[in-house]
């Protein structure tokens, strides 16, 4: 049996599905090893050498080589988005646009994904349970959800024209992210404001690569 072409550091209960979805909707071969998060597998030795902050996601691409000579390793969630979108961009399944200005724009939308979107929902989490009790300060959890909510409300704004994805008719790994980090506070009970967005996002999870990385 052929090795790979990756091997992926995740799971589908964090942010490892936004890149096993990537993976699926390119149609790349890879491994999975999905690490106990709450049981601190991600600070084992083994995996610190691979990326020394300790999180996931992490993707080793079998068929690159870093400075060392060594299977290129690549962290950070909208980097390896960004990366795998750009490694097959000349693929059929293409999830970056080739033009000058859509590819700004795609660039526009990941970062707002990365600095509006998904930065509440991460401090809700981590004043819900990924804190321990101790560290918790319950009380800014509202505030969290306001100002996701109002990003989701930006995101609608942007949808309003009737496109079928933030770049327009195409997807892209931007909608991968926007979509996955939506997900991610709906499933924390966090009440998305109804509108163009939530219409997308119900048509993104629908996608039959989600559906294959969910029963991964």
């Amino acid at each position: 049996m052929s090795q790979p072409s990756y091997t992926l550091y995740g799971g589908s209960k964090n942010r490892g599905l936004r890149v096993m979805w990537c993976l699926e909707e390119l149609e790349q071969s890879y491994e999975l090893i999905d690490l106990k998060l709450f049981e601190g597998e991600q600070r084992s030795e083994a995996f610190l050498k691979l990326n020394p902050a300790g999180k996931v996601p992490a993707l080793i691409d079998h068929g690159a080589r870093d400075e060392q000579g060594e299977p290129l390793v690549v962290t950070e969630s909208c980097a390896i988005l960004t990366y795998l979108a750009e490694k097959h961009s000349a693929d059929e399944r293409s999830l970056i646009p080739s033009a000058s200005l859509e590819r700004t724009r795609y660039h526009q939308w990941m970062a707002f994904g990365a600095t509006e979107l998904e930065p509440p929902a991460w401090v809700y989490a981590k004043q819900s349970f990924i804190y321990p009790e101790k560290r918790r300060v319950s009380e800014i959890k509202p505030t969290c959800a306001f100002e996701l909510q109002r990003a989701v409300k930006q995101l609608s704004a942007a949808l309003s024209d009737g496109r079928d994805f933030i770049l327009g008719a195409q997807l892209s790994a931007a909608d991968i992210f926007l979509a996955q980090t939506m997900m991610w506070a709906e499933e924390q009970g966090i009440e998305l404001p109804l509108g163009p967005a939530t219409d997308y996002l119900a048509r993104l999870k629908e996608r039959p690569a989600l559906q294959r990385a969910r029963s991964r």
